[in-house]
């Protein structure tokens, strides 16, 4: 009879489930061997001795969190790019169009796991040019498909004017906002990006 261990996956719900500490130790841990492409095969799971020092590792963390509560995270700088979208110039603006900007090319959507509940900054940076005088650009920041705010970026008092069409490049928005740890949806898009008023 073979005496099966945990896979990464049941050793994190394990964990949760009976100490109340979602910080996914195993993800440390080595990758699970597979069979017939299942990684929960008794015979297959082996116990290597870098798996069981992960063990020992592990094990002494989540017994600190359980006791004590999570330890105080320092704070960090993730970034996230919205990679391989073309975006083409159009003078024409088009009779219907995703007001919300959310399925245009130039939005970004992201889903992140926030390690502790708190508050957080998270920065829009825009790029691209529009002419000279046109309306504000506003960007909103939307987590788990409901808007939480939208700011303006003033061209006139930020953007650069090379001749007559303003270059946002390397301009940003910046948002504050409380989340709950876990895994949310993130996504930042220009609102009415159409409508623009000429001088």
């Amino acid at each position: 009879m073979t005496v099966r261990r945990l896979n990464r996956a049941e050793y994190n719900n394990t964990v949760r489930d009976l100490l109340g500490v979602d910080t996914r130790p195993a993800d440390d841990f080595p990758h699970d061997d597979t069979g017939y492409g299942f990684d929960n095969i008794g015979d297959v799971l082996s116990l290597s001795p870098l798996l069981m020092e992960r063990y020992m590792v592990a094990a002494e963390r989540v017994a600190r969190t359980a006791l004590f509560g999570p330890e105080a995270s320092k704070p960090t700088v993730v970034r996230r790019n919205s990679a391989g979208r073309h975006i083409s110039p159009s003078p024409d603006v088009p009779r219907s169009y995703d007001e919300t900007g959310l399925t245009l090319p130039n939005a970004l959507h992201v889903t992140h796991r926030f390690p502790a509940a708190g508050e957080y900054t998270v920065r829009a940076f825009v790029g691209g040019s529009r002419p000279k005088a046109s309306d504000p650009v506003n960007v909103a920041l939307w987590i788990d498909g409901q808007r939480v705010e939208t700011i303006a970026l003033d061209p006139e008092a930020r953007a650069a004017f090379p001749g007559f069409r303003q270059d946002f490049a390397g301009q940003f928005v910046e948002f504050r906002t409380r989340l709950a740890a876990g895994e949310h949806w993130v996504a930042a898009a220009m609102e009415r990006m159409y409508p623009v008023a000429s001088a």
